[in-house]
C-alpha cells in the first residue's frame, strides 16, 4: 500500500497544483477566448480548488493503492477523479454563492448541470486530467520536490508563501465585501433614478387622462347646446319669418360667446399644463443627473485598479454573477468592458441588461463563465404621449 502524504509534501503539493491550476486557467483563455486574464479568485498566481483537488486525489490514489492496480488503475483514476474533483468544484461553487452571492463560473447553459456548479461535460474532462496528473505531472512533481527543496529550508520557504497566500486572501475577501457594497449602492441609484422615471409616466399619464376627460366633457356640452339649439330652431321655424333682426342677433352674440369661452378654457388648460411638466421634467432631470454623476464616481471608483482590488476581480472574471445585484453588476461590466457609460435609471438604460443570460457561451473548467451582453428595449416617451393626447 502507498503511503500517505506528509504534512510537508502536503503544503508543497498545495502550492504546486494551485499555481498549475492557475497556468491552465490562463493558457485556456488565451487560447480558446483570446483573452489574457488574471484568473482565479486571488489576486496571486494560484487557483486553490486546484490545489484541493490534487490533494484529494492523491490521498484517493493512496488509500486505495492504485499503482498496484496495473491497467485497471486507470479506469479508477478516471472513475475517482472525475468524482473527487466534480465534488470539491460543487463546493467551491456553493460556498462563494453563499458567502459573496457571486458566481465565478457558470454551466447553467450546458447540459446535465447541477445548479450551474458542475456539469458532465467538465466532469469528464476532470476525470481525463486526473489520469495525466497522476501518470504524468505527479511523478515528476514528486521527484523535483523531494531532491530540490531539502525539508530544512523547504519550510522557511513555505511559511514565506503562505504568509503571503494568507495576507492575498485577506485582500481578496475584503475587495469582494467592498465590491458587493457598491454594487448595493449603484443598484439603489438605478432603482431611485427607474422610479423618478415611473413617477414621472405616472404624473403625465394621470394629468393627460385628467385633461382628455374634461375636453371630452366639454365635447359633451357643446354637444348639447348643438341639440338645444336645433330644437330651438326647431320651434321657431313656424315664427321665423316674424322674428326680428334683433333676434338672431342675439342668438350669433350667446354662440360667440360660448364659442370664445370654450377656446379660453382650452388654451388656460394647456397652459397651466406645460407650465407644470416644465417645472416637472427640470427638476426629474436635475435628480437624475445628481444620480448618474453618483453612479459614475462608483464605477470609476470600482475599475481604477488592474491588478488588485476589485477592478482587478473584474476584470479577471468577466463571467462574474450576482445573485443580488445583477443588473447593476452587468452594467458596471458593459463600462470595463466599452468605456462608455450606460444609461443607468433611464427607461431604455435600466432595461438594457434584461437579455444577457441568454447569450452565454459553453464556459470552461472550474472558473470559466459567459461574457456580458447587453440589449436596449426603448419605451414610448412620455413627451411623444402628451403631444398626442393634445391632439
Amino acid at each position: 500500500m502507498t503511503s500517505l502524504l506528509t504534512p510537508y509534501e502536503i503544503f508543497w503539493y498545495f502550492l504546486i497544483y494551485s499555481f498549475i491550476g492557475w497556468c491552465v486557467e490562463v493558457i485556456y483563455h488565451a487560447v480558446v477566448k483570446g483573452r489574457i486574464l488574471n484568473r482565479g479568485f486571488l489576486c496571486g498566481p494560484v487557483c486553490p480548488v486546484y490545489g484541493f483537488g490534487m490533494l484529494a486525489i492523491c490521498t484517493m490514489s493512496a488509500l486505495a493503492d492504485i499503482e498496484a492496480m496495473g491497467h485497471a488503475g486507470v479506469l479508477v483514476l478516471f472513475l475517482g477523479g472525475m468524482l473527487l474533483a466534480s465534488s470539491i468544484e460543487l463546493l467551491a461553487g456553493w460556498l462563494l454563492l453563499k458567502l459573496f452571492h457571486a458566481r465565478w463560473w457558470d454551466y447553467r447553459t450546458e447540459p446535465f448541470n447541477l445548479g450551474g456548479f458542475i456539469c458532465l461535460r467538465f466532469s469528464l474532462i476532470w476525470g481525463l486530467g486526473t489520469v495525466l496528473m497522476m501518470r504524468v505531472i505527479h511523478p515528476i512533481v514528486s521527484d523535483l520536490s523531494a531532491r530540490l527543496i531539502p525539508p530544512r529550508i523547504g519550510w522557511w520557504i513555505l511559511a514565506f508563501c503562505y504568509a503571503g497566500w494568507l495576507a492575498d486572501t485577506i485582500v481578496t475577501v475584503l475587495s469582494v465585501m467592498g465590491l458587493n457594497k457598491k454594487l448595493k449602492e449603484l443598484e439603489e441609484l438605478r432603482l431611485s433614478m427607474r422610479a423618478v422615471s415611473d413617477s414621472m409616466s405616472q404624473v403625465l399619464g394621470e394629468r393627460s387622462l385628467r385633461d382628455k376627460q374634461r375636453l371630452d366633457e366639454t365635447r359633451l356640452q357643446a354637444a348639447l347646446a348643438r341639440a338645444e339649439l336645433r330644437d330651438a330652431r326647431d320651434e321657431l321655424r313656424n315664427d321665423i319669418r316674424e322674428a326680428s333682426q334683433d333676434f338672431r342677433e342675439e342668438m350669433a352674440d350667446a354662440r360667440d360667446e360660448y364659442l370664445a369661452a370654450r377656446r379660453d378654457l382650452r388654451k388656460e388648460v394647456a397652459d397651466a399644463r406645460e407650465e407644470y411638466l416644465a417645472a416637472r421634467r427640470e427638476r426629474i432631470e436635475e435628480a437624475r443627473r445628481r444620480a448618474a454623476e453618483r453612479a459614475g464616481a462608483l464605477r470609476r471608483e470600482l475599475v481604477s485598479h488592474r491588478h488588485f482590488g476589485t477592478g482587478r476581480i473584474l476584470r479577471g472574471v468577466p463571467e462574474l454573477t450576482h445573485a443580488d445585484y445583477e443588473d447593476s453588476l452587468l452594467e458596471l461590466q458593459k463600462y470595463l468592458m466599452t468605456g462608455n457609460m450606460p444609461e443607468t435609471g433611464t427607461v431604455e438604460g435600466s432595461e438594457k441588461v434584461s437579455e444577457k443570460r441568454s447569450e452565454k457561451n459553453t464556459g470552461k473548467g472550474t472558473e470559466t463563465g459567459t461574457e456580458t451582453g447587453i440589449e436596449n428595449k426603448p419605451e414610448m416617451g412620455s413627451e411623444k404621449g402628451t403631444e398626442e393626447d393634445r391632439k
